[in-house]
């Protein structure tokens, strides 16, 4: 078999597009949406309401109401389930530049970063971790 018929049926086969493999952990910033807009954004999407909600920086389209986060800052820890991502370009771009991984809930913000939190990124530097296979069913 010739060398171009090997790489179609290689690509063909979808063997040469795979995902790259998520990091163990990620460090880094966390912001909060206002209150209620992350369950807003919830509803909107369709993804079921659960106690500690995140936009990942990291995230995929696929994530969506099916990923969840192990994250841990100043104050606490708790699991996200991600219902939100960045819009590609600018914005994604933005968010890494300034070293932010996630946006949490506003109940939640307090949660791992303290009462006294008022959602300057800087302010409460989080340790994140994609929870696999993590289902509530």
């Amino acid at each position: 078999m010739g060398l171009v018929v090997r790489a179609a049926l290689f690509l063909a086969l979808g063997v040469g597009h795979v995902q790259p493999a998520r990091p163990p952990d990620y460090r880094g910033d966390v912001v909060r949406y206002a209150p209620g807009r992350m369950g807003d954004v919830a509803n909107n999407r369709g993804i079921a309401w659960a106690p500690h909600m995140a936009a990942f920086t990291y995230a995929r389209d696929a994530d969506m109401g099916v990923l969840w986060l192990h994250i841990v800052g100043p104050a606490g820890a708790a699991d996200f389930l991600v219902v939100d991502l960045p819009r590609p370009g600018k914005d994604k771009q933005g968010l890494i530049a300034r070293g932010v991984v996630a946006e949490v809930d506003f109940l939640s913000g307090e949660l791992i970063c303290g009462k006294r939190w008022r959602g300057k990124a800087s302010e409460c530097p989080v340790r994140v971790w994609v929870i696999p296979d993590r289902s509530d069913e």
